[in-house]
């Protein structure tokens, strides 16, 4: 929903911690054990040979697969690394925290950046294949797939890909107001109050600004302020509207690059004052939408 200029890169030390920490099944296989005290060791040869020994097992098989990913990965042979991450994936019984926790590494898809290889578009299909997949993973791949076709010049296959994110488009804008230090934040400008294109308010120069519509979106749906204003020290608005055909309960997802604040129907939902790089549908709110 707001600013975003690059994409976290997690610490290579802080992927590992939370992959090999995660409890993955509840397996007493020897091998497996041993392989993980050679990895930590750094004993890498042991580790290979015990993680291989234990891939054989059915209890142990998908944890063994990822340690033989991670291994791989750790001599940079990511196509490697993927071919077990994929054997991995079909093992175990809920893969998806762990794809998650490496979506971002050369293991994977290093991100969303850059062309894609024949087995990363592979595996990506087959996870928008898996009906087990939830929306934000889906809306990941989605948009590594796009960004895949963006950076291979083929414009109408990327804008096909990153319209299957589902975000919300058709913002108008406005700002800029002051926030030095902080300051703006927990101050009331009187936007919400004033949703109406032609209201008038002023900024951080005195100068008479509106609400207008921005002549361009980012293709791969990231609402990006540092198009449109000098963000430095500021804060800005946006707003959109939408139609809900009946009353429901929906989930409010939300990443940014920045401090945040979301209002639904002039109803505080998310309230961020630590200024972070974040991916997508980091922030979550259960939010009542009326028909």
């Amino acid at each position: 929903m707001s600013t975003r200029n690059f994409y976290l890169k997690a610490l290579l030390a802080f992927i590992f911690s939370i992959v090999i920490t995660l409890p993955i099944l509840a397996s007493d296989n020897a091998a497996l054990k041993k392989a993980w005290t050679a990895f930590h060791s750094n004993q890498r040869k042991t580790a290979l040979d015990l993680f291989t020994e234990a891939s054989s097992v059915s209890d142990s098989k998908a944890e063994a697969y990822l340690g033989l990913a991670l291994l791989a990965w750790g001599e940079e042979n990511n196509e490697k690394a993927l071919g077990f991450i994929d054997k991995f994936y079909d093992s175990a019984p809920n893969p998806f925290p762990h794809l998650y926790a490496l979506w971002s590494t050369g293991a994977m898809f290093n991100g969303y950046s850059g062309k894609k290889t024949a087995y990363q578009l592979a595996f990506l299909n087959k996870l928008l294949q898996d009906k087990r997949l939830n929306g934000t993973m889906r809306a990941m791949a989605v948009a590594a797939i796009g960004d895949h076709y963006q950076y291979a010049a083929k414009p109408a296959e990327a804008f096909t890909e990153f319209a299957k994110i589902g975000a919300i488009t058709n913002w108008q804008v406005l700002g800029t107001f002051e926030n030095t230090s902080a300051s703006g934040f927990n101050k009331d400008f009187q936007v919400l109050e004033h949703p109406e294109s032609n209201a008038v308010f002023k900024n951080k120069i005195k100068t008479n600004i509106s609400w207008f519509k921005p002549p361009v979106e980012r293709s791969d749906k990231w609402f990006d302020f540092t198009y449109l204003f000098e963000i430095n020290n500021s804060i800005m608005y946006a707003q959109t509207f939408v139609n809900s055909p009946i009353d429901q309960d929906v989930i409010m997802r939300s990443g940014c690059s920045g401090s945040l604040k979301i209002w639904i129907n002039d109803k505080l939902i998310t309230s961020e004052i630590t200024e972070r790089n974040c991916d997508l549908d980091i922030y979550a709110n259960t939010v009542q939408l009326k028909k």
